[in-house]
């Protein structure tokens, strides 16, 4: 479901991930995760130039580049098995006997981006000497060695590391090698990250990670640098540069594939958008508010099928008019031990005072009813119906005030508070989603959750001030809901360190032709 107006809050949320509210119905957020751009080169025909082809999808344009790049038939592996490279790959061929530097070998434009992205690729380098480089440029328009871009590749140093980039080559600090070595003609999957560190206006960092185990962004790169100029503040394009400095008859190759731009660690690896949040709405199953009275009557009288809730504290001497109100949900279709974030909704219906409320921040409580609770002498059980609820037998209540029972109640005390100004406007939403209130929650053991609502804040002097909430009998306004969120879940990280660690470790010396 999609938000389409905001509308007025009268408590403000606590929790980090907020729930946008529309209509009356709780939606998810606006999708921060984003799959921008991917291409794998497997429908094009093989052998063709790569100028001019539009595959894939996500960008604003065709790929642009030299003659020397071209699709060919052949397969990039993965050594982790988390992406398939298919049957054809992007291939750059430099002849021998002469030096090259193709500043824009390959490059297409996607939708300008200004947060943090990711970059994934499959990499094959052959025949790679000292002075031979491949580096996959992030920039706004820009190609070659320009200050204002960003990349990552293979670069000429001894025994050809990894490397990543800030700006240009002019700065030795904006450039770092990583442990990780490339011999030839084999497969390496890497991922990118260009970011804005520390405040800065532009992308001034790159970090890179090599044959990742999962999905999950390990908390080390192979190799980082933060750059101490500015650089680019949007990025829009993909660039190849290859360098081939070649004195004899032997030429370059190198071969890319999958490539993936996206605004997640896990999107750049796989190519497909992440799982966003599910959110399950339950609607209450019972819910009533009872009444003390100066008369046994009044305290046995139900109030179960009204269409609104109320809630009183009354001033001194008042007691014998107070009002609790009483929330259950079946919980049985919801998988409590997934939810990662729970909700509760209640909408204010007018006040049912004979006097307007004072302009004052008027306090309330919620308290949770625990699965083992035991009922004393008449009082209902966890099952409680709306149509028998009444001031004596409701669970969990005490005294004529507005106490609950804290034995009777999960954790002794309330799960969360809010406060309304006045009385509140018909229509507005109070949001309660303390943490609190997700703990209660996984304690359920039967499929049936209740809270209990009373107010804080006394009357005072003659004010007959009664709060108001929707039921579910409400024809005007929404009833309690229960939200629940289950954020995306990826497997939990391995060994990805010691996978590169082990990368390095293996110390393989590339091979030399003659």
């Amino acid at each position: 479901m999609k938000a389409t107006q905001a509308i007025r809050f009268t408590v403000l949320r606590r929790s980090a991930a907020v729930l946008a509210l529309s209509g009356g119905a709780l939606c998810a957020p606006s999708a921060q995760a984003a799959l921008i751009a991917i291409d794998d080169f497997e429908s094009y025909t093989a052998g063709t130039s790569l100028s001019g082809l539009n595959g894939g999808s996500g960008w604003a344009g065709a790929w642009t580049g030299a003659s020397q790049a071209s699709v060919q038939t052949i397969t990039l592996v993965d050594p982790n098995g988390i992406v398939s490279g298919g049957t054809q790959a992007l291939r750059f061929d430099f002849a021998g006997g002469a030096s090259v530097d193709a500043t824009n070998i390959a490059s297409r434009t996607f939708a300008s981006q200004s947060n943090t992205i990711y970059m994934g690729y499959q990499v094959r380098v052959g025949s790679f000497e000292n002075d031979d480089f491949l580096i996959m440029q992030a920039s706004n328009g820009a190609t070659g060695n320009t200050q204002s871009a960003v990349g990552s590749g293979v670069r000429n140093a001894t025994n050809n590391p990894f490397f990543v980039r800030v700006g240009d080559s002019g700065n030795v600090a904006d450039t770092a090698n990583s442990a990780v070595l490339v011999p030839d003609n084999t497969d390496f999957l890497v991922v990118a990250k260009y970011s804005k560190d520390g405040g800065s206006l532009t992308y001034n960092r790159a970090d890179l990670y090599v044959n990742p185990v999962n999905l999950i962004e390990p908390g080390v790169p192979a190799v980082s640098v933060i750059g101490a100029d500015p650089t680019v503040a949007n990025i829009s394009m993909l660039t190849a540069r290859m360098l081939a400095n070649n004195t004899g008859t032997l030429g370059d190759t190198a071969f890319i594939d999958s490539i993936r731009i996206a605004t997640t660690y896990a999107e750049a690896l796989t190519g497909t958008p992440a799982p966003g949040p599910t959110i399950q709405t339950l609607t209450a199953v019972a819910d009533a508010h009872v009444q003390s009275g100066p008369t046994a009557t009044t305290d046995d009288q139900n109030f179960g099928l009204q269409t609104v809730l109320q809630v009183k504290n009354a001033a001194v001497g008042q007691e014998n008019f107070n009002r609790k109100t009483w929330i259950a949900f079946d919980t049985t279709s919801a998988q409590l031990g997934e939810v990662d974030e729970a909700a509760l909704k209640l909408t204010i219906s007018g006040s049912g005072g004979s006097e307007p409320a004072p302009a004052d921040n008027w306090t309330f409580s919620v308290f949770g009813l625990r699965d083992d609770f035991v009922p004393a002498g008449a009082e209902l059980d966890e099952n409680w119906l709306e149509t028998t609820i009444t001031w004596n037998n409701a669970p969990g209540n005490a005294g004529l005030g507005p106490d609950v029972d804290l034995a009777d109640v999960f954790g002794g005390a309330a799960l969360d508070t809010f406060t309304i100004l006045g009385t509140g406007a018909t229509g507005d939403m109070i949001v309660l989603d303390d943490p609190a209130i997700l703990n209660f929650l996984k304690t359920d053991t039967d499929g049936r959750v209740t809270f209990i609502v009373v107010r804080s804040t006394q009357e005072f002097g003659s004010n007959s001030v009664i709060h108001q909430f929707a039921s579910i009998q409400s024809t005007s306004g929404t009833g309690p809901q229960l939200i629940l969120t289950t954020n995306f879940v990826i497997p939990e990280p391995s060994v990805a360190l010691l996978g590169l660690m082990g990368m390095s470790a293996l110390g393989l010396r590339r091979r030399r032709s003659a």
